[in-house]
């Protein structure tokens, strides 16, 4: 099954290093007009560092932040994760 042309701008945050994500969106900006970062749980602060990082350089525009979470229940312990979705934009 092929992806749709929305998953394709999607990039999940994980725990590589910064300008790794850095790269990649740039490369995925060169391709089409918007690009969404997309984390949950600890990593959100990253997510935000890095969109933050390029619209001070004056790579990109945030266009939306969308914020949410899900409880997710273990071992008789309730949790709630944060995610973060940030559309970012060519400038």
């Amino acid at each position: 099954m092929e992806k749709s042309n929305k998953e394709d701008n999607v990039i999940y945050i994980g725990k590589k290093p910064i300008k790794n994500y850095n790269f990649v969106i740039n490369k995925k900006l060169s391709q089409n007009k918007e690009v969404i970062i997309a984390t949950r749980g600890r990593l959100t602060e990253k997510a935000i560092n890095i969109a933050s990082f390029l619209e001070h350089i004056g790579k990109v525009k945030i266009r939306e932040v969308k914020i949410s979470g899900n409880k997710i229940t273990s071992e008789d312990k309730e949790r709630f994760i944060p995610e973060i979705h940030i559309t970012l934009i060519k400038k």
